[in-house]
């Protein structure tokens, strides 16, 4: 999944169109990504209920970082 500064999802490799344009709604997610921090790993509910651990950096050479990958493992 990709988001932006605000969690905002703009890219998801699973059922993209049910999540692009939807906002991350977890804390610890929108924490993290508003952290603007390098890579980091975090535990956190998904927009779709599952809980993951999650991988989220900071995609290069975007405008202030400002876009995120985010990867989730259940």
């Amino acid at each position: 999944t990709i988001t932006d500064h605000a969690g905002t999802i703009v890219a998801r490799s699973l059922d993209a169109a049910q999540w692009v344009g939807k906002s991350v709604t977890d804390p610890t997610i929108l924490a993290a990504v508003s952290s603007r921090r390098s890579a980091e790993t975090i535990e956190a509910t998904g927009v779709d209920g599952v809980t993951r651990l999650y991988a989220l950096a900071p995609v290069p050479g975007t405008i202030s970082n400002n876009l995120y990958v985010t990867v989730g493992i259940p």
